[in-house]
């Protein structure tokens, strides 16, 4: 987010108490600061999206972690927005035990870039017309001294984020407001979704500071959807939690660069944005009254038995037809190796196709699920069927019923119906499965040489400097 000098304005001062209650043992405080310049002229109705957005998510994520994950949020929008404001926050929370505590501050608003850290400047400050260098200079703090700030309250985890420009304040051009697509549909949520926000959020000890952009860099804003970093963020919580693999904040940060890039190139930006981010995270502590991970032996051995009975997964697949999708716990189920093997020898048709669609709707390796389809086609091999067992058999006439009736065309036999057989069906998924690895090797392609270009253009502004500094050198030995 840019900013441009112009001539001065008034910045008023609101006070505002930081209220934060106790809870119980069992709940953990997460103490979210909210800084945003929601009524700046240029990016202030992309602000407000973003505080919409993140206070969603911070919603959700109390509900999915059934309150033990407790946000309490003060907002600091508009002419609150300030370094007065954040003084006053920070000394607040000294007056507290947050040893346990996790400390959550988010910045939404201008930067420009530091002479001597990477981290941007932030501005606390609504631009409304021409600001200049008096309020610039009285009104910013460097992302990396707020977080050391933060740390030095000693809560048992602090996390940092700074949306915001990273470029050199004499830049004339004005914040770029840019419509990007907008993707925050979330992932749907499997019985693992507790745990892994338990992951991100309780067990770890330590620190993370995130910057939407690196050094040089614009970081970009949507009117409609808000910052595309903040949506880039989201988006990647939303992916670790729909995960069957543990939560790493390594993961997190770098789903949330694959993202912003992503909408970067969809919004067809000329200049890039890579977010940064720098993690510190040691001791992981054990959880405490933390039901077992529902992957566990234990807990899988009390329900396996009955995923082992045909009957039931033609009854998945049944429901899977009609539009009633089973949840992840299939999905895992279905891949355990007893489970498995008793499916591959009985009812291998039923068994991939179910692993297919399951792993196309939550979105797991897009790789695996083209495997899957294509298995699943290949032991179909249209009609007659000699690599099917008499369960599949059933369970493919029962699909080819069903999809005769049309039902709703959004359910897997509308669409079954639409494309004429179950084998079209099943060719066109593989089909439009194979377009997408391509297209995300094109992608990938392009972001390595985004980086590549990023790193030249770099390259060239050092050779630059180290030019000037040579010809002052021969300037003053002349």
């Amino acid at each position: 987010m840019q900013l441009t000098f112009f001539t001065s304005s008034r910045l008023l001062f609101i006070t505002l108490y930081f209220l934060i209650t106790t809870t119980a043992v069992a709940q953990t405080n997460m103490r979210v600061l909210i800084f945003a310049a929601t009524e700046d002229t240029y990016i202030g109705k992309g602000n407000t999206k973003s505080v919409e957005l993140l206070e969603t998510e911070l919603k959700r994520i109390e509900e999915v972690s059934n309150g033990i994950i407790q946000p309490q949020v003060i907002k600091f929008t508009g002419v609150k927005c300030n370094l007065n404001q954040l003084q006053k926050a920070i000394a607040d929370l000294k007056s507290w035990d947050i040893s346990n505590d996790i400390i959550l501050f988010y910045f939404m608003g201008h930067g420009f870039m530091d002479d001597n850290l990477d981290a941007p400047n932030l501005l606390f400050y609504n631009t409304k017309g021409p600001v200049n260098a008096e309020i610039v200079s009285n009104n910013n703090m460097n992302l990396v001294k707020i977080h050391e700030q933060l740390k030095a309250l000693g809560a048992r985890f602090t996390i940092s984020v700074g949306e915001a420009c990273n470029t050199h304040i004499e830049k004339s051009k004005d914040a770029q407001l840019v419509d990007t697509m907008n993707i925050m549909n979330t992932m749907p949520f499997g019985i693992n979704a507790e745990n892994r926000l338990e992951e991100l959020f309780l067990l770890p000890e330590g620190d993370v500071m995130l910057q939407s952009s690196l050094r040089g860099q614009y970081s970009f804003v949507s009117d409609l959807h808000g910052g595309i970093f903040t949506q880039a963020f989201i988006r990647a919580i939303h992916y670790l939690s729909a995960s069957p693999n543990p939560a790493l904040w390594n993961e997190l940060v770098t789903k949330t660069k694959q993202i912003a890039v992503t909408l970067c190139k969809n919004a067809q930006l000329t200049e890039k944005q890579f977010p940064k981010s720098k993690v510190q995270i040691g001791n992981v502590k054990e959880a405490d009254n933390i039901e077992p991970d529902w992957r566990s032996k234990e807990f899988l051995e009390q329900i396996s038995d009955e995923f082992k009975q045909s009957k039931l997964l033609k009854k998945a697949m049944k429901n899977m037809v009609k539009g009633k999708m089973p949840s992840e716990k299939v999905y895992v189920l279905l891949k355990r190796s007893d489970i498995a093997e008793k499916n591959i020898k009985y009812q291998p048709f039923s068994h991939y196709l179910m692993l297919a669609k399951i792993g196309e709707d939550i979105e797991f390796d897009i790789g695996e699920v083209y495997l899957h389809y294509n298995v699943a086609r290949s032991l179909f091999n249209n009609k007659p069927h000699p690599k099917l067992s008499l369960v599949d058999v059933k369970v493919i006439d029962k699909i080819e019923k069903l999809a005769k009736r049309k039902r709703n065309k959004n359910d897997v036999a509308g669409e079954i119906h639409a494309a004429g057989s179950l084998y079209n069906w099943l060719f066109a998924r593989q089909d439009s499965l194979n377009a997408t690895l391509i297209n995300m090797k094109k992608l990938k392609e392009g972001e390595i040489q985004d980086l590549y270009d990023f790193i030249a253009t770099i390259d060239g502004k050092i050779l630059e400097e180290e030019e000037k500094i040579t010809r002052i050198n021969e300037e003053m030995d002349s």
